[in-house]
């Protein structure tokens, strides 16, 4: 920042009468120009049986009964650092005496690596938006963070609309890069991420992770016309997470069991279930709404499931209402009317053409 700067200025005009000696936490957060000037020195973490014999000491001077599994916490949230360490326990020890690893995770506001573990796996197994909805639970209900400053990936509605909830959360959102030559959300989600200074970057992709146990920083290209990687135009990014909000597919595992006729549709975001106006499958009386469709927006989503609800009550002698159901699909149509609404349509015509030929 300001300061930072007006310090450099301070450091080159009395460079032969003064030294200055900076001690921080993140060299990164220094600007380079300051950086250039220095000898640096990095120190690695403290052994963890270095921290846990300090810890104990406090312990029994404190009158604290720090349980085993409190202990691995304060480690696994520390990271080899004393002082977090000792700040952590302080803390906790507001709370109460019997200190256990629930009271760590709540003072320090972090999630628990197994929640972490399974967020990663859930995005490794391909469903992409089970973990975007992981991560706005830790964010949303635990209000942990899950890190401090990330790159997005994606700039479909969901990238964009979590990158914003991210800002929310007093989280730097360094950019987001999205393969595509323009972005694949409502131009509402991407103005405000602009407005708080987010850029977005089209034709971009993630080409490297960088980081030893953990995200330190990532390398992006650009990508030409045929979406091959321009040589020479990587650029590095510093962050500490990377969130991948791309690559979603319909869901369809259970109605693939039970016998549904599966088309791949790639205007619907893969093999999808063919089905009919009322959204009933090939299988009669079982009936689709959201991902299990076709990949598109919330608000359809939910006029596809009043109408296969309703649908579905007229086909067990439910309901009557068959005038309800042409206003359902009417709203329907005309929220695919738009610009947005292109490559819906043109997918629920190939489904439409896929399922009349398979019936025919």
């Amino acid at each position: 920042g300001p300061a930072q700067h007006a310090l450099r200025r301070t450091m080159e005009s009395f460079s032969r009468s003064c030294r200055f000696i900076l001690i921080c936490n993140y060299s990164s957060r220094i600007i380079p120009p300051i950086q250039s000037r220095c000898s640096i020195f990095r120190f690695s973490p403290l052994k963890n049986e270095d921290i846990l014999e300090r810890i104990h000491n406090i312990c029994n001077k404190e009158n604290i009964n720090l349980l085993d599994n409190a202990k691995d916490a304060i480690l696994y949230n520390c990271g080899g650092d004393m002082r977090r360490a000792i700040n952590i326990l302080q803390t906790a020890a507001t709370i109460k005496v019997d200190i256990d690893a629930d009271t760590i995770y709540k003072v320090t506001g972090k999630a628990r690596p197994e929640e972490i573990h399974i967020l990663l796996q859930t995005a490794l197994n391909g469903n992409f938006l089970e973990a975007i909805q992981k991560i706005e639970t830790l964010m949303n209900v635990y209000g942990v963070k899950p890190g401090e400053r990330v790159l997005m990936v994606g700039a479909g509605n969901v990238g964009l609309i979590v990158s914003y909830q991210l800002l929310q959360s007093g989280i730097v959102v360094d950019r987001v890069v999205e393969v595509a030559p323009s972005i694949g959300g409502y131009n509402v989600h991407a103005a405000k991420l602009r407005r708080c200074g987010v850029p977005i970057q089209t034709s971009y992709s993630i080409k490297e992770v960088l980081g030893r146990d953990k995200v330190e920083g990532a390398v992006i290209i650009r990508l030409d016309e045929n979406w091959m990687p321009i040589e020479g135009s990587e650029e590095y990014i510093k962050c500490d997470t990377i969130c991948l909000a791309v690559g979603l597919t319909p869901s369809t595992r259970l109605l693939a069991q039970i016998g549904v006729d599966l088309e791949f549709i790639p205007e619907a975001g893969g093999y999808i279930a063919l089905h009919n106006e009322s959204m009933e499958t090939s299988v009669k009386g079982v009936y689709v709404a959201g991902d299990a469709s076709g990949i598109e927006e919330a608000s359809t989503a939910m006029i596809e499931g009043k109408i296969a609800g309703l649908a579905s009550a007229i086909f067990v002698g439910r309901s009557r209402n068959k005038k309800l159901l042409v206003g359902y699909r009417k709203e329907l149509s005309q929220l695919r009317a738009g610009p947005f609404g292109k490559k819906p349509r043109i997918a629920k015509e190939k489904i439409a053409k896929l399922l009349e030929e398979n019936h025919a």
